[in-house]
């Protein structure tokens, strides 16, 4: 049983493509926040999200990192939900993104995982 994956570039599909591209968005709009709402906790959000796209470049990346990818994105909207929805309009247009990326994430954990072969 193993959850790893081929050799980077051997199997990227366009959804491959499109989850890094979600996920720098995402680190976008949260540097974005940390830099004009003079809130640094949203700059260590960007910073992990852009570590996880050059994560994925690497030999090191495997499919579970799908799952924890997932785990971060569904957290961070909880507690933007517990915080009382700061930055409403944004957080609407992340929370759009953040949705879209959750269900990308878990569908390539179920497609490159060799759990369900």
């Amino acid at each position: 049983m193993s959850i790893g994956r081929a050799r980077h570039g051997d199997r990227e599909t366009a959804f491959d493509w499109l989850a890094a591209l979600l996920a720098a968005l995402l680190g976008g709009i949260h540097l974005y926040l940390g830099v004009t709402g003079d809130e640094p906790q949203f700059l260590v959000v960007a910073a992990l999200f852009f570590g996880g796209v050059v994560f994925f470049f690497t030999e090191f990346w495997r499919a579970v990192v799908y799952l924890l990818a997932a785990l971060y994105v569904a957290m961070l909207g909880v507690l933007w939900l517990f915080e009382g929805m700061q930055y409403r309009q944004i957080g609407l247009v992340t929370g759009a993104v953040s949705t879209v990326f959750f269900l990308l994430v878990i569908y390539l954990f179920y497609a490159e995982s060799e759990l369900f072969e």
